[in-house]
């Protein structure tokens, strides 16, 4: 972000003001310069100097370069890649394909406008910003293409939204123009100009979802208030035993994979309530923020496909969560796995268990 936004800004200033933009521009380094290098001696601190370069050369060969190696031509190639993803998943997550031309023709109207010295004004500041955070995109996806990667085209941050909503004016004011040359009136140019709006409001009608997870939450802060829950390890998108203490206001244990082993419910049997209940509670929010499944399975899902083979019930489920009564086992897993033939221990483990063959 701090890259994208750099990059952006500078060349934003580069375009409204040319040379005169210098000192502004000095400044804004000077001030990401200071940030960077408090960061550093932090690291540094902590590290010591081989840890620092360590971790500085892993974390860019991991993410930046994306494991790959090579010369201009591979920075080159990442920069236009990674917008040409940021793209397809405008037009098949976010918003819509006819989007995408929208944000194609701002760009063209944009530059040729800009390049012939058509704009001035307000004009001239969003065209320019429309140029200038496109470029701040490439120049972004060329250095740290992984993470450009992940955060704008996979996580869905807004990157895209910047492109799309600035590439609606530009085209919206280059409607207008025609328009009003054309009818001679500003009245009927303004309505026309509202048509730059349709892609992005059918594709919000388009793509509407109604909030997800409600019964899930209104479960817990009901159904379940005061009682015990577990739930899978927390991840970068799993939050179901801090969710869950927070809603139920008891106590909530990790289990230690994705699902309650055998071994989990025994070692957890001392929580079960005095009915003999204990509840299994899995929310996959990575899962619910994918707005294209393209054919995957959330954890949640995957968790309790493992658990109902081997007894336990599913209480409730919705999109993206489950709530499961995790009955006793009390046959000892490693010794009914002894007699078991491979098959038949992998359908009464679940595939993926640390106990399957």
């Amino acid at each position: 972000m701090a890259l994208f936004i750099g990059v952006t800004m500078t060349l934003l200033a580069v375009f409204l003001h040319g040379w005169r933009a210098r000192w502004l521009v000095v400044s804004s380094a000077a001030g990401g310069i200071v940030s960077v290098a408090v960061f550093a001696v932090q690291v540094l601190t902590y590290y010591g100097w081989d840890g620092f370069l360590a971790e500085l050369a892993h974390t860019y060969a991991r993410r930046g370069a994306n494991g790959a190696a090579g010369g201009l031509e591979r920075y080159a190639y990442r920069s236009w890649h990674g917008l040409i993803l940021l793209l397809q998943s405008i037009a098949l997550e976010t918003f819509n394909r006819a989007v995408v031309v929208v944000i194609i023709a701002g760009l063209t109207i944009a530059a040729v406008k800009l390049l012939r010295g058509h704009y001035s004004g307000p004009r001239r500041l969003l065209a320019g910003l429309l140029l200038s955070t496109t470029a701040g995109a490439m120049v972004t996806s060329a250095l740290l293409y992984g993470y450009f990667v992940d955060a704008y085209v996979v996580s869905l941050l807004p990157c895209g939204v910047f492109l799309g909503a600035l590439a609606t004016g530009v085209v919206a004011v280059e409607i207008y123009d025609v328009t009003a040359r054309l009818s001679r009136s500003e009245a009927v140019a303004n309505w026309v100009s509202l048509t730059a709006l349709v892609p992005v409001v059918v594709a919000s009608v388009m793509l509407f979802r109604p909030p997800v997870t409600t019964e899930y939450m209104s479960l817990l802060r009901t159904a379940y208030r005061d009682q015990t829950i577990i739930g899978p390890p927390v991840e970068a998108w799993l939050f179901a035993p801090e969710l869950a203490f927070v809603l139920t206001g008891a106590m909530s244990v990790r289990t230690a994979s994705i699902e309650a082993t055998p071994e989990d419910i025994e070692r957890l049997s001392g929580l079960r309530e005095s009915d003999g209940t204990l509840t299994y509670a899995c929310l996959d929010t990575l899962y619910i923020r994918k707005m294209a499944k393209l054919g995957e399975s959330s954890v949640c899902e995957i968790a309790a496909s493992r658990m109902l083979q081997r007894g336990h019930q599913v209480v409730a489920e919705g999109f993206g969560w489950v709530v499961m009564r995790i009955n006793s086992e009390d046959r000892p897993a490693n010794a009914e796995l002894v007699e078991m033939s491979p098959a038949k221990a992998a359908r009464w483990v679940g595939p993926g268990s640390a106990h399957a063959p």
